[in-house]
């Protein structure tokens, strides 16, 4: 699972899919366990948060699960950039602000408001390997 062979044969189904179905130019979702952020980093210092791989009908495979080691990876792990931005009834605001807003944060979150600020620093998640901010 952990090996480059694994995730090459892996890609390769994905793309010959997306041939098949004509489908390469659409956005899509669901094909590998995205990364994510949680609340749950704040009581697992140094783990990676994983959600996702849905099904056909829209269920995750994956629910939310933050038992991993924050160096360990595999062919299903994914990583979904999104812009730093968001459209909110018109107007752009910042998606880190958003996510901590007390009444905007149900637009990317189940969790409740999340500072994206205090994860990093209790979790030590995207912190240089000696701890201090950049």
């Amino acid at each position: 699972r952990e090996s480059l062979a694994t995730l090459r044969q892996h890609e390769e189904l994905i793309r010959a899919q997306l041939l098949a179905a004509s489908t390469d130019e659409r956005l899509l979702a669901g094909l590998k366990k995205d990364l994510v952020i949680s609340r749950q980093l704040l009581k697992k210092p140094g783990r990676t948060a994983l959600y996702g791989w849905h099904e056909a009908d829209g269920l995750p495979i994956q629910p939310l699960y933050a038992g991993h080691s924050d160096s360990y990876v595999d062919y299903s792990h994914g990583v979904r950039l999104i812009y730093e931005k968001i459209l909110v009834d018109g107007q752009w605001k910042v998606t880190t602000e958003v996510l901590a807003d007390p009444v905007l944060w149900p637009l990317l979150s189940r969790e409740g408001p999340l500072d994206l600020r205090e994860i990093r620093r209790r979790s030590g998640w995207g912190l240089p390997q000696s701890g201090k901010s950049p």
